[in-house]
């Protein structure tokens, strides 16, 4: 089983004014630290950016959209197309608290489901989760029906409550 670390950073930090993937915490861009996690529970990494000029300093590849403007899902849509894995851990690149124990722990609770993703605060936090690569079709679907949002492909979901890792 093949898995692929992907960190979603094809936004274009309107809001900030600036590339939040690029801000430092302790002398290391926040990109760079996800990507240190991503690397201690995936077999390889990709950077999702549509402007890959910012992110060539960390040799990894790069995967534009091929939806364009249409968000994270088009992001994780076109890393899943064009990527060989079976399993794909996403973090968006404004997470750099996240932890590759994080992951570990979803890709134990995976069992027979097609995605995972964590939930606080009764919250579901998708740009954090594991999904199979079969769900690809369902992405796609929603994206060429507008449907940008990422959790518009959870039919249902259960709180798992007093979960440690």
């Amino acid at each position: 089983m093949i898995t692929c670390g992907v960190i979603l950073a094809g936004g274009q930090s309107s809001r900030m004014g600036t590339n939040k993937a690029l801000l430092k915490i302790n002398g290391k861009s926040v990109v760079s630290i996800i990507a240190e996690e991503m690397a201690a529970c995936t077999d390889k990494q990709i950077i999702s950016a549509n402007d890959e000029t910012y992110f060539t300093f960390l040799q990894l590849p790069i995967i534009q959209d091929r939806y364009i403007g249409e968000g994270p899902l088009a992001g994780m849509e076109a890393t899943m197309h064009q990527t060989e894995a079976d399993l794909f851990f996403f973090a968006a690149c404004d997470m750099p608290f996240i932890n590759h124990r994080i992951y570990q722990h979803l890709l134990r609770q995976l069992g027979d489901n097609e995605a995972i993703v964590p939930v606080y605060k009764s919250r579901l936090h998708p740009l954090a989760g594991v999904y199979r690569k079969n769900v690809l079709p369902k992405i796609q679907e929603r994206l060429h029906t507008k449907q940008r949002k990422v959790t518009s492909f959870f039919p249902i979901y259960k709180l798992l409550t007093k979960q440690t890792f």
